[in-house]
Formats: structure tokens, C-alpha cells, sequence
């Protein structure tokens, strides 16, 4: 297999395809084992691991890094792929580590905060003992030398009181700035885990456990929901003729223009690639297809230009596919339904959206 050969666009599969889905997994085998051979690099696992991942596209700047490297090289060296690997692969690892860690220290703050309590508790007790023991020493009959006695331990017992409680007070203090920082990481590490890094919208993860989520309150309600698969049109060629950073900044102005037409509730993901998601629900269809036909064209009507040069990058088109919810159906089936109408969109022209057997041309084109 040829270098060329390995770089040409892969259409991702659909958990839940059953034969389909092992096919393509065979396929992303041979294609890793031919990468070993052409490259030179031993057959170890990771070196396997990193070959699929390359022929899967699992990365998409893994892909571009991957493609900078073997250009007019015959030969890859092992530390070359781990450090593309480390820096281009998810980094599942690093953020279950991360949790581990956040989890640990919030669990120490909660410690400390249930030590502080506990001290200043037993000081309550050491000072109502200290209370009475002078009550208890009090003569029938006090004199003024012994009132000016009373006094002094009071004041005295006290004074130590207002310190503990200055203690105590400043080292609860002090663990509920480190629980609130500690909110913070957590809530960083979690939209990490949630997030596209290049594009800010949902990725796939989030997409799955949503659609999963958005499918039960449509049958709990029995309100509407759609989903819509959409693809950036002739992307490889953009990639190819522009470069993947410019392939890159194409992918966020279209997430980005797709994210300020949809509502809070709606969710915007990238699927893989050059390939998003739109979960929409409480949305009939006809009104997906409108909408998503007033993305279509907003996209097209947009005019890119190349930062330094200022060349025109030329029209960018998308294509899209628009499914509506049957109750039984699977969130595989689902996206396979939406699937099935973004590859109409794109046999019958592109630029289009298609909608169950409707004909693509009768909607938008």
C-alpha cells in the first residue's frame, strides 16, 4: 500500500452495524499491517496501535502530523510515533489520572474540614468544663480578691477560646478555597472529556451518552426529536490544495456557524472527520430541515480567504442528512437513518439535504 493510498478519506463506521462493523475493523487491520511494512517499523503492539489509529482516522490531527512525517520517507522510527502518538492521541489516561488526583484531594479537604469540626468541637467542651470548674470553685461568699480571681480565669479561658476559634475559622477558610479551586479543575477536566479540542463542540463521547439520553425523554414524552448527520463537501481537497491547518479553520467556522443557529437545548458534535452531529429535541421534522437548510445555505454563501496570502479559498459546501425519531428504534438505528440520507445528499449532488425518501432536490439545492 502506498503512502497515498493510506491518506484517502475513510468513512467512519456505526457501532451497533454487526458485520459492517467487523468488516471495517478488518480492513483498518490490514491497512495498519501494510503501514508497518512500508514504514519499516516493528511489528510491536504499539507500533500496531499507532498504524490503526492512522488508518482509522482516529485522530484527525494525528493524521496531519502522520502525513507531515512520512512525506518522501521510507522509514519511521519508534520515538518519532510516540511522540506523535502522546501528542495526538486522546489522552484518556492523563485525564482519569487527573480525576484520580481531584478526587484524592477533595477527599482530604473533607477530611480536614471534618478534623477542624471535630477540634472545634472538643474546644466547645474544654471550655464549657473550664466554665464550670469555676463555677464549681466559686465560694458562698466571694470577695472582691476572689471576684478579681474569677475574673482573670474568665477572661482568660476566653481569650484562648476567641483563638481557637480565629484557628478554626481561618483553616475552614482555607479548605473551602482549596475545595472551590479543586471545583474548578473538575469542571475543566470534564468539559475536556467532553469537548472537540479543535472545535469547542461536543465530540463523540458526549454525542453518544446525549442522543442516548435525548431518545429516552422522547419516549417518556412522546415529543419530537431528529437528528442530523452533516459532512463538509470535497474536504480532502481542501486539505490536499490548502494545507490541514487551513482544513482545520474550515472545520471551526463550521462548527461554529452551526452552534449559534441552534437552540441551548440542541447539541452540536463532531462526529469524526469533517463529520458532525446535531441532536434536536422537541423539533418536528420539517422544522429540522429548515433549519438545517438555512445552514446549508449560510455555509455556501460564505467567502474564505487564506490569512497571509489572502487568496480565495473558493465556495465550502455540506452536505446533510435529516432523520425523525421512531419509537423502537436504536440510537445505532437512528444514526444509521440520518446516515443512509447524508450519503443520498452526497450521491445526488451535495450540497443538499435529504430527508427520509423524500427526493434531496424538492427540499434544497
Amino acid at each position: 500500500m502506498t503512502a497515498a493510498a493510506a491518506k484517502k478519506p475513510i468513512p467512519l463506521g456505526i457501532p451497533g452495524r454487526g458485520p459492517e462493523e467487523v468488516e471495517e475493523s478488518y480492513r483498518f487491520s490490514e491497512m495498519a499491517l501494510a503501514l508497518i511494512e512500508e514504514h519499516n517499523t516493528p511489528p510491536f503492539p504499539e507500533t500496531y496501535a499507532f498504524w490503526y489509529s492512522y488508518a482509522s482516522r482516529t485522530s484527525d490531527s494525528l493524521v496531519s502530523a502522520v502525513d507531515r512525517m512520512i512525506e518522501g520517507r521510507s522509514e519511521i522510527s519508534r520515538y518519532e510515533m510516540g511522540e506523535i502518538a502522546k501528542a495526538h492521541l486522546p489522552k484518556e489516561d492523563e485525564l482519569t489520572r487527573t480525576n484520580e488526583r481531584i478526587g484524592k484531594e477533595f477527599s482530604a479537604r473533607i477530611s480536614d474540614v471534618v478534623d477542624l469540626v471535630r477540634s472545634g468541637a472538643s474546644d466547645s467542651n474544654e471550655f464549657q468544663k473550664a466554665l464550670d470548674s469555676i463555677g464549681a470553685d466559686l465560694p458562698d461568699q466571694i470577695t472582691q480578691e476572689g471576684l478579681k480571681k474569677v475574673l482573670a480565669r474568665l477572661i482568660e479561658e476566653n481569650q484562648h477560646m476567641v483563638e481557637r476559634s480565629r484557628a478554626l475559622h481561618a483553616g475552614l477558610e482555607k479548605s473551602q478555597e482549596q475545595i472551590a479551586q479543586l471545583s474548578i479543575e473538575l469542571d475543566d477536566v470534564r468539559k475536556q472529556s467532553t469537548r472537540d479540542p479543535l472545535t469547542g463542540v461536543a465530540n463523540r463521547r458526549s454525542f453518544d451518552a446525549h442522543l442516548e439520553q435525548s431518545i429516552a425523554a422522547a419516549l417518556k414524552t412522546g415529543e419530537s426529536l431528529c437528528l442530523v448527520m452533516a459532512d463538509i463537501d470535497h474536504f480532502k481537497n481542501i486539505n490536499d490544495n490548502f494545507g490541514h491547518q487551513v482544513g482545520d479553520d474550515v472545520l471551526k467556522v463550521f462548527a461554529h456557524l452551526i452552534r449559534k443557529n441552534v437552540k441551548g437545548r440542541d447539541l452540536v458534535a463532531r462526529y469524526g472527520g469533517e463529520e458532525f452531529a446535531i441532536i434536536l429535541p422537541k423539533t418536528e421534522a420539517h422544522s429540522a430541515v429548515k433549519l438545517i437548510d438555512s445552514i446549508r445555505e449560510q455555509i455556501s454563501q460564505k467567502r474564505l480567504l487564506l490569512r497571509q496570502s489572502r487568496e480565495k479559498l473558493g465556495q465550502i459546501t455540506a452536505s446533510f442528512g435529516v432523520a425523525a425519531y421512531e419509537n423502537g428504534i436504536s440510537s445505532a438505528e437512528f444514526i444509521e437513518k440520518a446516515d443512509v440520507q447524508l450519503y443520498r445528499a452526497k450521491r445526488t449532488g451535495r450540497n443538499k439535504v435529504c430527508l427520509s425518501e423524500r427526493s434531496c432536490e424538492t427540499i434544497s439545492g
